[in-house]
């Protein structure tokens, strides 16, 4: 019976073969060819990125290794470029890339599995000061964007662009490129429970509003993730009455503004399915550290579901019970 044995070898694969010689390998390290890459081994702080909320001390900490022939020793240096991105309802004007950091083989040290790395920390306040931004700048779902390369002792540049997929996508680990996002992680039990629905503004084309068809209503918000909450409703409750089907409204607390999510469906419509969405460059308001009420702004009827109604935008708050 034939065996395969799969080697691991400085981080490339080569699979061999006990018998059949005539068959050629699937991938040889000479055919990988003798390069070098930048391997993620751990992210120590800031897993769900930066918290604008902790500007002074909020940081994005993580370990590489260097993979080459001889385990990192042929890496003469590691430099991570910089630049920012600001979300679609920022009125900062994205940056352009600025060197950020250099490190020499001088600074690596030895990792676990005994090959050549470092540590990173990238602070916050640091980054945004060398991009030119200020603390009052930034907003939540802004982005900071990280390009790295590694410079062999032979002056061979690799990076993102010219290493293979294999290399950069998760079965290496590899960790060239990165983006950092902005956000306010919320308390487990913040903005979790009872609240009061209240329709602020909007039209009803069928006489009835959006949420449970009433002006007013009870529904509770649970977690979704760190910063998403959702609550239960039934669309326009009424249309079809104990029928209507139960939907969760999902939407994201970025630091000061609620933002929907996009392509919510109804499960309702004239043939197709009435959706729910954001609003171009509106968004309701919220404080993080109040979860006594907050404001949504969004769309109705962004998919008509056939049913020959214009885009809607509407309001609604919610207060705690």
């Amino acid at each position: 019976m034939k065996k395969i044995l799969l080697i691991i070898i400085s981080g490339f694969m080569i699979f061999t073969s006990c018998k059949d010689e005539s068959k050629a390998p699937i991938i040889t390290f000479d055919q990988a060819g003798k390069g070098a890459y930048v391997r993620l081994v751990n992210t120590n702080e800031g897993v769900n990125g930066f918290n604008l909320s902790q500007f002074s001390t909020s940081a994005f900490d993580f370990d590489v290794e260097f993979v080459d022939e001889q385990q990192g020793d042929l890496v003469s240096t590691y430099t991570i470029y910089a630049s920012y991105t600001p979300s679609p309802f920022s009125s900062t004007p994205a940056s352009a890339e600025i060197l950020y950091l250099t490190q020499d083989s001088g600074t690596f040290t030895e990792s676990d599995r005994g090959y050549k790395g470092t540590n990173v920390r990238i602070p916050l306040a640091d980054i945004a000061s060398k991009l030119g931004l200020s603390e009052g700048d930034l907003g939540g779902a802004d982005v900071f964007n990280f390009r790295s390369e590694i410079v062999l002792q032979d002056g061979s540049v690799f990076q993102f662009s010219n290493s293979t997929s294999a290399v950069n996508g998760s079965a290496f680990q590899g960790h060239f490129n990165f983006a950092v996002k902005l956000s306010c992680p919320l308390d487990d039990d913040s903005f979790i429970g009872d609240y009061t629905l209240t329709h602020v503004s909007g039209e009803y084309p069928f006489g009835l509003f959006t949420f449970n068809g009433t002006e007013s209503s009870t529904v509770n918000l649970t977690k979704v993730t760190g910063t998403k909450r959702k609550f239960v409703y039934k669309w326009q409750n009424g249309v079809l009455g104990s029928d209507s089907p139960d939907v969760d409204f999902v939407f994201d607390i970025v630091c000061t503004i609620v933002v929907p999510d996009d392509n919510q469906g109804t499960s309702i419509g004239c043939g197709g399915t009435i959706t729910l969405g954001s609003q171009n460059g509106a968004f309701g308001t919220v404080d993080v550290e109040d979860d006594s009420s907050l404001v949504i702004d969004l769309n109705e009827w962004v998919d008509d579901g056939g049913c020959g109604v214009p885009v809607i935008p509407i309001q609604v708050r919610l207060d705690k019970n």
